[in-house]
């Protein structure tokens, strides 16, 4: 095994630093091997928990009441159809191109008793 070459001391005294970077192909293989573990692992947990406690989740319908701005963060304030009937509940809301509509289904635009089923 060859040693540092004699003709050549580093100017700190006998220590060697620097950074060297090589190029690893392999890296862009493993990282898009974790990706797509992850994205597989997660979509099977989430269908593990909806598999499993299925029977607790239920459809009830939301009727939509007011629309209400607060100040960059919407929301759509009504109640449930079914009982308990009168308790309050709200949605996020978003306006899009001009629109007021629901944040997470933005195809449902808002309109003053109109029911939207909630899971």
């Amino acid at each position: 095994m060859a040693g540092p070459d004699p003709s050549n001391p580093p100017a700190n005294g006998g220590i060697r630093t620097g950074f060297r970077f090589a190029f690893r192909p392999q890296a862009f293989v493993m990282v898009a091997a974790g990706a797509a573990v992850f994205y597989a692992a997660q979509g099977a947990v989430v269908g593990f928990v909806h598999s499993y406690w299925s029977s607790s989740y239920r459809v009830v319908t939301f009727e939509m009441q007011e629309w209400r701005p607060n100040d960059g963060t919407p929301y759509v304030a009504g109640r449930f159809v079914d009982p308990p009937g009168d308790s309050p509940f709200h949605l996020a809301g978003a306006i899009v191109g001009g629109k007021r509509v629901l944040d997470e289904v933005p195809t449902v635009a808002f309109e003053p008793g109109a029911t939207v089923p909630v899971w």
